[in-house]
């Protein structure tokens, strides 16, 4: 095949990629904006309670109960697997969101 050949002794191509021009900066600014954008949904009341256990000890059990919620470990591993972030990344993200959160200061859009 022709193609693979040039590929092979680096021969420049016979026709030129096309280029665009952005033609509509403030729409494209806009959009590169969003593309950096999290909107995280997280219902009214105490965050911290709904993916920490306080109190993992309770005198009187067997054992102890496990420090974090299900739906924590999830969000975490969601946000692992979605935008690579490292572990400690997003344990530092969500403990700064429950911070703002908790002195009653709006982080999340």
């Amino acid at each position: 095949m022709p193609y693979k050949e040039r590929a092979k002794t680096g021969l420049p191509r016979n026709v030129d990629k096309p280029k665009y021009k952005v033609t509509n900066w403030s729409q494209y600014n806009k959009s590169l904006r969003q593309r950096g954008m999290i909107s995280l949904y997280f219902p009214e009341g105490d965050l911290e309670s709904l993916f920490i256990n306080v109190e993992p000890y309770v005198e009187g059990e067997s054992g102890r109960a496990t420090t974090y919620q299900v739906p924590y470990i999830q969000l975490i591993y969601t946000l692992y697997r979605l935008f690579g972030f490292g572990q400690r990344q997003i344990t530092g993200y969500l403990w700064f969101i429950f911070a703002d959160s908790i002195r009653g200061q709006t982080v999340l859009q």
